[in-house]
């Protein structure tokens, strides 16, 4: 599940319901910045790969999100 709210754009993971990638929303006058990237450092909960892979994740994730938003 993605969830963009006033604060953060969060990405949990369906199946346990743990928030796995956090990226701050700081307002600005032409829209919004996201980051930087927060990655759930909890082993029982994430088991992480490299800081690379978790961008490319997010980055992937973001981009089916869009993708799926534009066809609807």
């Amino acid at each position: 599940m993605i969830e963009l709210d006033d604060e953060a754009l969060q990405m949990w993971r369906s199946w346990t319901g743990f928030c796995v990638f956090r990226l701050p929303v700081q307002p600005t006058k032409n829209g919004i910045v996201l980051g930087p990237l927060i990655v759930n450092n909890d082993p029982a909960q994430y088991r992480r790969t490299t800081n690379r892979q978790d961008i490319k994740t997010v980055n992937e994730l973001i981009r089916m999100v869009l993708e799926n938003t534009v066809e609807a």
